[in-house]
């Protein structure tokens, strides 16, 4: 079908995220609204080790943000436009839930869509509750995916638009999606990143990469 090719690894804090290589598929069409992406956070207890590798692997910065009471969090940029973000949850999750990345999800009405999931089967793990980009929840659907659900205030959506109407276009791809759990590469082979992934394998962790890494055409 010549879609493209697909890689799933694992990051050295014990994070999974995949890869994506276009071919006729680029990727997701709609972003940044209700019922779609809106933005993915990594949820690690090791920043500083994900920080080293984002870097060294996809070119991310690392800026962080102080949050006051909330801490220090990190936004990922890339030349600048912000991509997804990091949290620390050391001492904020039972110890047994793994580092992840978190999908959020765009809502209307934060509030009322956190019922639909109670009414649909699901669970509200978090929240809703205020943040200043707008309001939030985290969720688990019936068979125990856990997302989250967004609210964007209204300095958010003006401050959304007032990008996508100043730069001329809204981009598609990864850096439309706020950095979706699928990257999208452009032309670089996967392989090369295979390849560099395995440089920054750290001695510490038993997970096996090659048993992780698959792909497809």
């Amino acid at each position: 079908m010549g879609l493209g090719k697909l890689a799933i690894f694992a990051d050295p804090t014990g994070a999974v995220f995949g890869i994506w290589e276009p071919g006729t598929f680029p990727g997701a069409g709609v972003v940044n609204e209700s019922g779609a992406v809106g933005w993915n956070e990594l949820e690690t207890r090791d920043p500083e080790a994900a920080k080293v590798f984002y870097g060294a692997v996809l070119g991310w910065a690392a800026v962080e943000l102080d949050m006051g009471e909330m801490g220090t969090y990190v936004e990922w940029q890339v030349d600048g436009d912000r991509i997804g973000g990091m949290a620390d949850i050391s001492g904020r999750v039972p110890d047994e839930v793994p580092a992840h990345w978190l999908t959020y999800f765009g809502a209307e009405d934060a509030d009322g869509q956190a019922e639909k999931v109670k009414q649909g089967g699901g669970s509200v793990g978090f929240g809703p509750m205020d943040i200043p980009v707008g309001r939030f929840a985290v969720v688990q659907d019936p068979w125990g995916a856990v997302f989250a659900i967004m609210q964007p205030s209204e300095e958010t959506r003006c401050g959304r638009h007032h990008a996508e109407t100043h730069s001329g276009r809204r981009r598609a791809g990864v850096e439309d999606t706020n950095a979706l759990a699928a990257l999208a590469l452009g032309d670089e082979a996967l392989a090369g990143l295979a390849r560099r992934l395995d440089g920054l394998r750290d001695p510490r962790r038993e997970v096996d990469r090659d048993d992780l890494a698959t792909g497809f055409e």
